[in-house]
């Protein structure tokens, strides 16, 4: 072979060599790709329905959470909400912003007469969440004035052995429905009087057997007995407030009752 044709054979054999390693990294660059293509993300579904507070008087709201098991799509997430019970309403859904993993709505209560308990039930991607809100009725709160028409606010005249002249208005006493009994209880000393009624207001049926052994009390120039009024209320549910007491109600016999003053 002359010195041309091997130095041509030399380049070819060369070439090959090259285009075969060339081949080789290319192919291994091809196992180096990117591999299959992962899969989408769950869908978001309703995973918690809370409320708070979970207990409320009637009349009071409470704050209904919905939370999501994921973002929510792109269009946002509307979770449907119920509840099965009249006493408390709720929107028909609760709005999820994109993105978002939560959402918020108000529940809304009546006044009730007695302890109720409402199931609120959300529903969103195939799943639903309770929740159970419990509306209790108002609190039982005694409120009394004392007014006498001889003697102004907390005071008490008697004459003619007469039950003392002032009324006693507990007519801003509170309860669930209506308030149906008002319990009085007037002291002197150590000794008590009770009465009952079922109106709001009245006068006290304290007689002067109350009245004739305590010691009399001076101030601001005026002499006095210290009469000591308590007022317990009864609402329509049976339930009973705590006592409610005036220590600083004034009776002045006005020499009946066998005082001297």
């Amino acid at each position: 072979m002359t010195p041309l044709n091997e130095r041509l054979s030399s380049l070819v054999f060369v070439v090959a060599i090259v285009s075969a390693n060339g081949a080789c990294g290319g192919g291994g660059g091809g196992g180096g790709g990117t591999g299959p293509t992962p899969p989408p993300p769950a869908a978001a579904t309703l995973t918690s329905l809370s409320v708070n507070p979970a207990t409320v008087v009637g009349g009071s709201p409470s704050t209904v959470t919905a939370t999501l098991s994921a973002a929510a799509p792109a269009a946002g997430a509307s979770v449907t909400l119920s509840s099965n019970s009249a006493t408390v309403a709720v929107p028909g859904t609760i709005a999820i912003a994109a993105g978002g993993t939560s959402g918020t709505a108000q529940a809304t209560t009546t006044t009730v007469n007695a302890s109720a308990t409402a199931t609120l039930t959300g529903s969103f991607g195939g799943a639903s969440q309770t929740v159970n809100l419990v509306v209790d009725p108002p609190p039982v709160v005694a409120r009394f004035t004392v007014n006498s028409p001889t003697r102004g606010a907390d005071a008490c005249q008697l004459s003619n052995n007469a039950p003392p002249d002032c009324v006693l208005d507990g007519s801003a006493s509170t309860g669930a429905g209506n308030v149906v009994l008002w319990i009085w209880r007037f002291t002197v000393g150590p000794d008590s009087e009770d009465s009952q009624t079922t109106v709001a207001t009245t006068q006290p049926s304290a007689s002067c057997t109350l009245f004739s052994r305590e010691p009399a009390t001076t101030a601001d120039g005026q002499t006095f007995i210290q009469m000591r009024v308590q007022l317990i209320v009864r609402d329509a549910a049976g339930r009973d407030s705590a006592p409610l007491v005036n220590n600083n109600v004034r009776v002045f016999p006005q020499r009946t009752c066998g005082r001297g003053f």
